[in-house]
């Protein structure tokens, strides 16, 4: 089965939206919807679609699918290979624990490029966020998250110059 995902998020409203496309034998099932998160992102959104995808999958007994998406970083924060900022952090372990179960593969394709599915899932994950938006859904789900932190200036200049002494050692090595 190959599963094509793409997420939307609106910052005005607060609302993120997901969608997939599940393909196989020329049989397209789709499937969208959005929930209210204050303080979200467009990457959150991608994350999203692709764990909503994996527990659809792990739902019907679905094991090995080819995941395609948009967004370069999701086989890395799938696997593990990348870290995440602390705010996405809950998002990325629901990914990794339904990866680690489902064993998808990943492929990459250009966002916005034309691919018809790739473009059907994000026409499908905007229009549930309008439709959530215009009230034309019901709130099925409101999540919170904490959002980030202040950090002392202090400190933010500390790690930064520690950051710039690290890079600086690396490329003289």
């Amino acid at each position: 089965m190959v599963i094509y995902t793409d997420g939307s998020y609106s910052e005005q409203a607060g609302i993120l939206g997901y969608a997939f496309c599940c393909v196989e034998d020329r049989v397209i099932k789709q499937i969208s919807d959005a929930f209210v998160l204050e303080n979200g992102s467009s990457t959150i959104a991608e994350i999203v679609a692709v764990s909503k995808s994996l527990e659809f999958c792990l739902n019907y007994d679905i094991h090995k699918p080819l995941i395609v998406h948009d967004f370069d970083a999701i086989p890395f924060l799938a696997l593990g290979y990348r870290a995440c900022r602390p705010y996405m952090q809950e998002f990325v372990d629901e990914l990794q624990r339904l990866t680690q179960i489902v064993e998808p593969d990943f492929q990459k394709v250009k966002a916005h490029d034309g691919h018809f599915y790739n473009t059907l899932a994000h026409n499908l994950a905007v229009e549930a966020v309008r439709k959530l938006r215009d009230g034309q859904t019901e709130i099925k789900e409101v999540r919170t998250r904490k959002p980030p932190r202040e950090m002392n200036p202090e400190v933010q200049l500390s790690r930064f110059k520690t950051l710039c002494k690290n890079y600086h050692s690396l490329l003289y090595w």
